[in-house]
Parts: C-alpha cells; structure tokens; sequence
C-alpha cells in the first residue's frame, strides 16, 4: 500500500504550491524592479520633504505639483546695509546666490536638516535598488534530483546524478533561468519504491521543489507517479522502460518498446533462431517485457522455452542457471536490473556457458556498467542501447570531455545518463518561455523543442516520449563496443504494443500490481 493509500484520505491540497506562479512576483516587487520608479519615488519623496521643512518650493516638475510663485529679490536688496545706530546686527547669511527663491535663506541648522534628510533620502534609494538586485529578489529554482545513491541501484543511479548536476552547472553558469539560478535538492530513494514515494512526497510539500527528475527502475517511477499527480507536479524520467503508461505529469526520455525491446528480439530471431530463454528482476519492468517478448515472438513463430526471475537485489542461484543449460536455447534475454547482473554473468561463467556456445542480450546494461563485471564474464555479450558513448558526433564529444573532466578521465556516462542531461537542458529551454513549471504550462513548450544532444537530434512526440534511435552493440575480447545494428532512422514512441488492446495492457498491469500486494515489485 502507498503512503497516500495509508493516510486513509487524499492529502490535503496545498494551495499555494498548486497554485503558485513561481518567478511572477507580486506589483511591490514588480514596481521597484523599475530602477526608473525607484527614481520617481526618491525624487518625489525629496520634494515632499523640501515643501514640509521649509513651507515653500519651486515647482519644477511643472504639472506634476502645484506651481507657486515667488518674489526673485536681488542680491543686493537683501545685502542693504544694517540701519544706523543701535547695536549691530547679524547680516542674513544667504547661501547659494540668487537661487535662494528656490530654497530660502537658509540657516545653518536648516542647512544640517536638509543635508540629514539628503542622506537619509540616498540611503533609502540605494537600499531599494540593493534589495530588488537579482541576487535578493530572483529567488532560485528548486528542482528535486530523487535517485538512489545506496542500495543495488545506487551505483547505476549515481551517473544520473552526476549528468543531471553537469547540466545544472552550465545553465547557472551561463546566467540561469531568466536570471533565476537553478538549486537542486538531492534525494536519496535508496533503492526501495516506497522510499522514493515517502521522499517524493516531502521535496513537494517541505522543499517546495517545481519539478524532479529522478527513478530508475519502473517500481520507482510508478510510485512518484501517484505523488506528482496528486500534487500536480512534474517529473522527467530519463530512463528506458516498460511503456504501458500515460501520464500529464511525467516527461518520458528513455526508450519505449517498439523503441528497444521489439527491434532487439526481430534481430535476434533473424540472426540466432526461434526458441528464447527469459530472466529478469521480479518487478514490473521484466515481467512487462517478457510478456511483449512472448507475444513478438509469437508473431514471428518463435517461442520462450523457459523464464525464471530473481528478487530485486538478489542473486541469481546455480540452479536457475542450470535451466539454461538444461534448455539449450538459441539465446537468452537477460532484463535483470541493478547489481544482480553481476552475479549472473559470474554464475554463467562458472557454468562453462560462454557466449560463443549460448549468448545472451541484456536489456538494461549499459556501457558505463561493463567496468564493473570481470571482462571474461561477459565478453561477446549483446547490449541494445538508444545510445552509444563512442560516436563521433561533435556533440557528443564536447560532452563527454566535460563530464569527464568534471568527474574523472574513467568515468563513464551510459545511456540513461546522457539522457538526464538532455532532458534538463530541455525543461531550462521551456521554462524561459514558461517562466512556470506547471506540467500544463511547460510540457507544451517542450514538445515544441527541438535540441540537440549527445544522441544527436532529439524532439518529442505527443504522447510524451522521445524519438530514438535502436543501436545493438556486442562487447569484443578487448573490452570494446561493436556496432552491429542500428535503426535506419529515429523511431517514433509507441507507449502500447499493438499485440493487446489498452484496456487488456492495462488489466495485465493491474493483476500485477495486487498479485505483489499492492506493490510494483516483489518482496
């Protein structure tokens, strides 16, 4: 059950974050942001002040104040010399000349009046113009960075991190949003959906984020799902999934299935054969896909011989392996997700099963992770990437030199990461036009963008998913990526396999998500 469920009742809507207009400040604020009302202010103030110390002012901002007319007494009238006989009086001590129709005759301690109020006047003028400089009034822009940073995931998930901070960097460096900076709040989900939720739930409501990027694995996003839905936040996913999911919250950046899993499993019936062994992690994204691979390969003529799944960070058991061998079939898909990949390939290796007698496809490896196995464990292994770090795209290289001078000459980017990049330069873009992140307000300016990213030319589709590109890769005896395959052209997002309709995808969901206890993943 999700912490909305167990509150027994919707959480109160909260106003002012629903309704807010972030970077549209009140009239005050608005008003004095005009260095030229600031003026107007002091300056009208200061006639003020004249006309109250001294009872009289030469208009001279004509019909702004009523005019008034003065005697113009010459100099020398009011120099006369003092009458005779008596004791002697004090000569009037006029200041400033002939102008003195403007300000009086003015004594010493009205002289001190004047100068106190012109200093107290600048005072206040400069501390106008120092509190509404864009260092006090334009307040940053929150944004919610939720990925895991412990647990099976928080290694895949860190990447993330470091590309979505890259990005922020650069924006701010180059003056932020609209003079507005950009401040993340990071978060960490440790790998564990209901986590995720329970932090989603506080950078809305505590942090007062105005969007998250973050998830990695399907359970997860599902989760923060229902959160920025029911506070109508947003949420940018970047990474390859499942599909079978709508959302007018979420901007999808990752791979949908017609997208990577449909163009892998063709390529790999038409190059190795028709029978299929199937192992993932149990949790909504491999059982997803194991379904959309059983019911492509049924229409293909071929078919899953075995499935087996592991736990959400376990480890895959001699005996599910031993299947394999039992089975012999022409390949295996391998959807597992997180450190669990790690004890699989070790597992095969022990086994004798190389990839020159039995290869397997991964589905949610990239190249960043391949520094982690031992290389004889998984040389020859296939991988289906929306993105390959070794182009030559000029972009791309540009990228990964920063990234890799921001983090390490052996650091590695993956898939997801490049795309978490590209997907916050996308929100920046759109919320200059915006000025709000309300997903009804931003999404339709993204959908107008078009960028260019590491992966080369990208844009949205309605549905809100990317076009991609599908690139298979196998990993040669020297570590290296081979290019084996790749899309002819970018692919439009399809969110539903046509194999059943959306009600029928939507049941199959649904039975998954109680057969788990009301979960997406399995404990």
């Amino acid at each position: 059950m999700s912490t909305l469920e167990r509150q027994g009742k919707p959480i109160r809507w909260d106003p002012y974050f629903a309704k807010a207009s972030y970077g549209k400040p009140g009239f005050l604020c608005v008003f004095l942001s005009n260095s030229k009302h600031i003026l107007v202010i002091v300056a009208a103030l200061w006639v003020y002040t004249l006309n109250r110390v001294y009872g009289e002012v030469y208009s001279a901002m004509g019909p702004c104040l009523p005019a008034v007319t003065y005697p113009r007494l010459p100099a020398w009238q009011v120099m006369a010399d003092r009458p005779q006989g008596g004791p002697k009086k004090r000569k009037p001590r006029i200041l400033f000349g002939s102008y003195r129709y403007l300000l009086g005759v003015a004594t010493v301690k009205k002289l001190l009046w004047m100068l106190g109020l012109l200093v107290i006047g600048l005072g206040v003028g400069v501390a106008i113009l120092f509190w509404t400089h864009p260092f006090w009034f334009k307040k940053p822009i929150k944004i919610g960075i939720l990925h895991s940073q412990t647990g099976t995931l928080g290694v895949n998930e860190q990447r993330l991190i470091n590309a979505e901070l890259l990005a922020i960097e650069e924006i701010n460096n180059q003056g932020g949003i609209n003079g507005r900076k950009i401040q993340a709040i990071i978060a960490d989900g440790k790998s564990d959906e209901t986590v995720f939720e329970q932090e989603a739930i506080r950078l809305i409501t505590q942090e007062k984020v105005e969007v998250i990027i973050g998830c990695w694995a399907s359970s997860a996003r599902k989760r923060v799902k229902a959160v920025v839905e029911h506070y109508n936040n947003l949420l940018l996913y970047p990474v390859v999934y499942e599909g079978l999911e709508e959302s007018a919250n979420i901007v999808y950046f990752g791979g949908t299935p017609n997208q990577t899993t449909i163009p892998a499993i063709t390529w790999a019936f038409q190059r190795f054969g028709k029978r299929f062994f199937l192992i993932g992690s149990d949790y909504v994204f491999s059982q997803v896909t194991h379904k959309i691979i059983e019911l492509h390969l049924a229409s293909l003529g071929g078919t899953v011989v075995g499935t087996t799944y592991i736990k959400p960070g376990g480890k895959v058991l001699p005996e599910q392996i031993k299947q394999i061998a039992d089975l012999k079939p022409d390949i295996v898909i391998n959807t597992i997700n997180g450190d669990t990949n790690i004890s699989f390939f070790k597992e095969l290796l022990n086994a004798g099963i190389a990839s020159t007698k039995i290869p397997s496809m991964s589905m949610q490896i990239s190249q960043a992770d391949f520094q982690r196995f031992e290389l004889k464990a998984i040389i020859g292994t296939y991988v289906l990437f929306n993105y390959a770090e070794e182009s030559s795209y000029s972009f791309n290289k540009e990228f990964i030199k920063k990234f890799r001078k921001k983090y390490g000459q052996d650091s590695k980017v993956g898939d997801a990461g490049q795309s978490a990049y590209s997907l916050i330069h996308v929100w920046a873009q759109a919320y200059a036009i915006s000025k709000n992140s309300k997903p009804e307000l931003i999404i339709p300016e993204m959908k107008k963008m078009v960028y260019q990213s590491p992966s080369g030319i990208i844009y949205m589709s309605e549905n809100q998913n990317c076009w991609q590109d599908a690139i298979i890769n196998k990993l040669a005896y020297n570590g290296d990526l081979l290019e084996l395959w790749k899309s002819k052209s970018t692919i439009r997002p399809e969110v539903y396999p046509p194999y059943l309709t959306k009600d029928e995808w939507n049941q199959f969901m649904n039975n998954l998500y109680k057969n788990w206890g009301n979960r997406w993943s399995a404990v």
